[in-house]
């Protein structure tokens, strides 16, 4: 395929105040536009591809879960999903841990101004403690640890911490959408410990996140918390 030239107008004035005269130059172009013009030209189709790509990308980074393992205790991790307490019974119910652990994470701004207007509004480890108990979790086998958590990353770090010691396994319970990267962030704080996460069936997650507008909504945090947890992040 032939590239059209490029056109160029020039203009001169005779001498001693004559008229002005136009010519037509015809220039054609440089290899170093040819090279510019071919590179977008194979770059284009790939973009466009890749960002078709990028939603059914990020649906397969969501869906995962270990499969359950018997373990030295079991944490349903916070992030306001009641769906990780439901499932995190019926494993203990199950015989996959003998003990409960619940971090207390840090309460939501709303939480606190509802709280300070005298409307009393429920932390989120008191919801999952509850949920656990009306499940059929004894009392005494629910323990609570770290405070004022407010990421995933800080959970992690208080659970560590929480420990004392290495080489307790962990059976962690999370949202599916959540879990591998909470896989990569347990696995990173406790390296001596077997840690395994397994995702709640009571999350209504597909794919097809961008259908749903809750998923949506997680789908875009969480990919952006991935990006910036692998670029040094603590998130």
């Amino acid at each position: 395929m032939r590239v059209p030239p490029f056109y160029r107008v020039a203009a001169w004035r005779a001498p001693a105040g004559g008229a002005i005269w136009y010519s037509l130059a015809v220039t054609r172009p440089s290899r170093r536009f040819h090279g510019w013009k071919l590179a977008a030209l194979a770059v284009l189709p790939a973009a466009f591809a890749a960002c078709a790509a990028a939603p059914f990308l990020v649906g397969w980074w969501m869906d995962y879960s270990d499969e359950p393992r018997r373990s030295d205790l079991l944490v349903v991790l916070s992030g306001s999903e009641y769906g990780r307490a439901v499932y995190g019974a019926r494993l203990y119910a199950d015989g996959y841990a003998p003990e409960v652990w619940l971090t207390r994470p840090r309460m939501a701004g709303s939480v606190r101004l509802a709280n300070s207007l005298g409307v009393k509004v429920p932390a989120e480890d008191e919801v999952m403690f509850e949920i656990l108990v009306r499940q059929g979790v004894p009392r005494g086998r629910i323990r609570r640890y770290g405070s004022d958590v407010a990421s995933t990353v800080g959970e992690a770090r208080a659970l560590r911490d929480a420990l004392g010691r290495e080489g307790r396994s962990v059976l962690a319970v999370t949202s599916r959408y959540h879990a591998r990267r909470a896989r990569m962030i347990l696995g990173r704080a406790l390296p001596g410990s077997a840690v395994r996460v397994v995702a709640t069936p009571h999350d209504g997650f597909t794919r097809r996140w961008w259908t749903d507008r809750d998923l949506a909504r997680a789908g875009i945090l969480e990919t952006a918390k991935v990006l910036y947890y692998l670029a040094g992040g603590a998130f």
